[in-house]
Parts: structure tokens; C-alpha cells; sequence
């Protein structure tokens, strides 16, 4: 089981938005990415751009954070349970 304070972890998660926010602020979005991904790592044959792959970005946050609603409602379930 996980135990301790929550603050630390409100810190972390604010700064990891801040961080966020500074590296999306100067995309722009029709312009092609400032790095060259690994091959395996690129998908259909098409133009990447650096709004596509802030798209991507976004879409993996929402994936993990439905992941975490889901957990934290089945810990929440099975505390009510306990009951």
C-alpha cells in the first residue's frame, strides 16, 4: 500500500504543468517537428507537424487520466466495501 503526504505529490504535478505549458507556448502548429523521431516510433506515410504531435500528447493524457479515474474509483469502491 502507498502511505504519506499528498503535498509533495500537488508539487510535482503543478510543476509538470508549468513545465508544459512553457514547451507548448511557442509551437506552431503547422510547422514541422523540431526533431526527427525514431522510425519505429512514426506512423502513416504522411507530413508530421508539431500540432499533430501536441494532438497525440493530449490524446495520451486523457487515455492515463481515465486510467486514473477508473483506479481511483475501484480503490474507492473496494474501500466502501470494506466497510
Amino acid at each position: 500500500t502507498s502511505s504519506g503526504p499528498v503535498g509533495p505529490l500537488l508539487e510535482q504535478v503543478a510543476a509538470a504543468h508549468a513545465r508544459l505549458a512553457e514547451d507548448v507556448r511557442p509551437a506552431v502548429p503547422a510547422g514541422p517537428l523540431r526533431g526527427t523521431p525514431p522510425a519505429a516510433f512514426v506512423g502513416p506515410d504522411r507530413e508530421l507537424t508539431q500540432g499533430a504531435a501536441l494532438l497525440h500528447v493530449y490524446e495520451e493524457l486523457a487515455q492515463h487520466h481515465g486510467q486514473m479515474e477508473i483506479l481511483r474509483d475501484a480503490i474507492l469502491a473496494g474501500k466502501d466495501a470494506a466497510r
